[in-house]
């Protein structure tokens, strides 16, 4: 469940991003892959960095999915 809430609110983010680049009259697209691209490494910092996950109710293993989650949605 928190990683579709991670997805939704990375979605709605996104959104408004893209919208306030298009009022500023920026392009979107070079902004978002840096915003993806960012959400993936915190995703592989975690996950190689930092310490096994044991399991599916591991903390560690939530936030580092998290971060996967919300880089999807971006």
């Amino acid at each position: 469940m928190i990683a579709v809430l991670a997805f939704l609110v990375a979605a709605a983010a996104t959104a408004a991003l893209i919208g306030f680049a298009r009022d500023k009259g920026r392009d979107a697209l070079p902004w978002m892959l840096v915003l993806e691209t960012l959400l993936l490494g915190l995703f592989c910092l975690l996950m190689l960095a930092g310490p096994p996950v044991s399991g599916p109710d591991d903390w560690y293993g939530v936030v580092a999915g998290a971060f996967a989650a919300m880089a999807m949605g971006a």
